[in-house]
């Protein structure tokens, strides 16, 4: 049963308790500044909280119902629009990035997103347009529009040199009337939907999406915005807890995107052990992860928590420029392993270093004991 059904069952019939009887007010006008009714999208004047958990639980359902109505009807606007509003072609370089986009700067160098760039060059064009809102003139000089989904397509037309087939959404019309918070909700939650329903985005890349829009102070809390996006509260919580790696562990990885949900929360749980010690021991460990480039994202994981001691080296010498570790030479199972640290050498070097491996080995190692 999901979340909304569950939380329905529990509040069904759930009502107020009965005001207590107060002194008659003195003026008509008194009577009416007691209690502030607040109608439509207006949220200045609330009524005072609720003092009982089950009126509480009462008015949360009911802001709730009130924030799917506002959704529900900004999504019907929107959708009254496809297939009648004209898709445009428009310069990528006039389009800019949402501050909500969910895309990290390495998702672009992945074969994936090679292959996106692939289909829309045979195809001469993105086949499905992206969506953007119209600026405010004077709002941003150097732009024209801002994209609301499709930020994969517009870089892939944008590297290819192409035009991208656009949609122009009138936001700011079926957001009328609106704060630009709401205006802003609306632009998070259609890119967010659009990105759940494919299932492309990484733990790490949906953690920092949700995490901007907590920061932005679009949801009061992890649970107003799972409700929001029809998802789970744990479901929210875990992908948080992948973004909110310290700097350290996500840098022991190849690539954040790589990183499972279930691995961040056993480091975590690490990084809250005894009075720090766990903390910083665990920083301790990726840091040398980091400079050991050979580790598979699973086996930086297990190096992390601790599951790594049958694949443990013999012989480990770390190899060091001043006082930082570049990398490392390892004994594992007979086989001798040299890596070094991404950045500390350029191609020139790693030929010289091959050059340097392979003059050792010719004085050291005879062709048999090669074989």
């Amino acid at each position: 049963m999901s979340l909304k059904k569950r939380f329905d069952a529990l509040t069904q019939g759930l009502e107020l308790p009965p005001a207590r009887p107060a002194a008659p007010p003195a003026t008509a006008a008194a009577a009416s500044s007691a209690v502030q009714v607040t109608e439509g999208p207006d949220r200045g004047s609330r009524a005072a909280p609720a003092r009982t958990a089950p009126g509480q639980m009462f008015a949360f359902r009911e802001s709730r119902e009130q924030d799917a109505n506002r959704i529900a009807e900004l999504e019907a606007s929107l959708a009254a629009h496809v297939g009648s509003l004209p898709v445009r072609q428009i310069e990528p370089a006039r389009v800019r990035a949402s501050r909500f986009a969910n895309r990290h700067e390495l998702h672009y160098r992945t074969a994936a997103f090679e292959q996106l760039k692939d289909e829309i060059r045979r195809a001469d064009g993105n086949v499905q347009p992206i969506w953007v809102r119209p600026l405010q003139a004077g709002e941003d000089p150097q732009h024209d529009y801002e994209i609301v989904f499709g930020h994969r397509r517009l870089r892939a037309c944008a590297e290819i040199g192409i035009p991208v087939r656009a949609v122009v959404a009138d936001l700011e019309g079926a957001t009328r009337g609106q704060s630009e918070k709401e205006r802003d909700k609306a632009i998070f939650l259609a890119m967010t939907m659009e990105n759940l329903a494919r299932e492309d985005l990484s733990a790490y890349e949906l953690g920092q999406h949700y995490d901007r829009a907590l920061k932005a102070g679009l949801y009061e809390n992890q649970e107003v915005l799972a409700a929001a996006l029809g998802r789970t509260p744990a479901h929210v919580s875990q992908a948080l807890r992948v973004s909110r790696l310290p700097e350290d562990v996500v840098a022991a990885f190849s690539s954040p995107l790589l990183i499972q949900y279930r691995w961040a929360a056993e480091i975590h749980s690490l990084l809250s052990g005894d009075e720090g010690s766990g903390r910083k021991a665990l920083i301790d460990r990726a840091r040398k992860a980091r400079a050991n480039a050979s580790l598979s994202a699973r086996e930086v994981y297990e190096f992390l928590v601790g599951k790594d001691a049958r694949r443990r080296p013999e012989i480990e010498v770390e190899l060091r420029l001043g006082d930082q570790t570049v990398g490392n030479v390892t004994l594992r199972g007979g086989a001798v392993a040299v890596s070094i640290a991404r950045g500390a050498l350029d191609p020139g070097g790693a030929q010289e270093l091959a050059t340097l491996i392979n003059e050792f080995l010719a004085q050291r190692v005879t062709p048999d004991e090669a074989r």
